[in-house]
């Protein structure tokens, strides 16, 4: 059985969703989420377990820019090798488009590069295109075996809108299998 460590599990369903069958870890800062581990990712995880897959769905833009490479780092310690990493962000190149080309921009945009700011957790400190994201992924540490986008639906008060989001999948090999980038 696949173990997942789901980073930023809020409400836990999205990773139970995509790994169905997996042996889930979650860890969250929020307290109040009652994860497995609580914890803040731009500290090293005190945790011994090892984990095949990591799951980071809507996390990194969280962080101050600066923290995003070390936090990366801290989440690939606890990867087996050859494990994956799955980073998932709102697109920039898809909030740029909207905010350019919709004389009706819809608030949504705006939660996409700020957050939807509704307590403390919900801020958005930083963003990423596509080549942005695969260059972090790829300073801390990690091979970039894919990068593409897809759409998402953010859950709003006047219903749920369509959204475009990035995602780049990590793999954690060796220092000497490591290639240069």
């Amino acid at each position: 059985m696949i173990k997942v460590l789901d980073v930023g599990c809020g409400d836990k369903t999205e990773c139970r969703t995509i790994f169905p069958n997996a042996k889930i870890t979650t860890l969250d800062i929020n307290p109040n989420v009652k994860a497995d581990i609580v914890a803040d990712i731009t500290q090293p995880l005190k945790t011994k377990k090892r984990f095949d897959t990591v799951f980071m769905s809507h996390v990194i833009e969280h962080i101050p820019r600066l923290s995003v490479v070390p936090a990366l780092r801290n989440v690939a310690q606890v990867l087996n090798k050859q494990g994956k990493m799955y980073v998932i962000t709102p697109s920039l190149e898809w909030a740029a488009r909207q905010i350019v080309t919709d004389e009706d921009l819809h608030v949504s945009v705006l939660a996409s590069i700020f957050g939807s700011q509704d307590d403390q957790w919900q801020f958005h400190q930083c963003g990423f295109t596509i080549m942005l994201l695969r260059q972090a992924v790829r300073m801390a540490g990690m091979q970039d075996m894919e990068a593409y986008q897809s759409s998402y639906t953010i859950n709003m008060e006047s219903g749920p809108i369509k959204a475009q989001q990035n995602i780049v999948v990590g793999w954690k090999v060796s220092e000497d299998e490591k290639t240069e980038s």
